[in-house]
């Protein structure tokens, strides 16, 4: 089995990740290389893209991922409620809130297709 690179626990660019050629025809998953390379970090890089080695950080990490967007999908009710507890001065100065205003007096408006609210 052959590494790329001069060296099974550092590649190239400097960053400490492995690269294992897995095209080689002795490339074997459950040989020392792999190992070295697992302990070294939870991913190789391979002449084909990366290879995860250790599945539990892995899944961590995609998970995490996924709670990232879950959150990220509730961004406008992050707004609403750092909204509700501003005072009515910082209110002013917020183009997504209403503030400062004030109940003058009730219009009676007719709207035909409403009921009447029973007494």
């Amino acid at each position: 089995m052959s590494v790329i690179g001069h060296n099974a626990n550092v590649d190239g660019p400097g960053d400490g990740v492995v690269e294992l050629n897995v095209l080689d025809p002795a490339f074997r998953p459950d040989s020392a290389a792999v190992a070295a390379a697992r302990a070294a970090n939870w991913y190789a890089r391979t002449p084909i893209g990366f290879a995860v080695l250790r599945h539990r950080e892995a899944t961590a990490l995609l998970a995490d991922q996924l709670e990232w967007h879950r959150r990220e999908d509730k961004a406008g009710w992050w707004e609403f409620f750092r909204l509700k507890v501003l005072t009515d001065e910082d209110l002013l100065d917020e183009r997504g809130a209403l503030s400062g205003l004030v109940h003058n007096q009730r219009l009676s408006v007719a709207y035909p297709n409403l009921k009447k609210p029973r007494s």
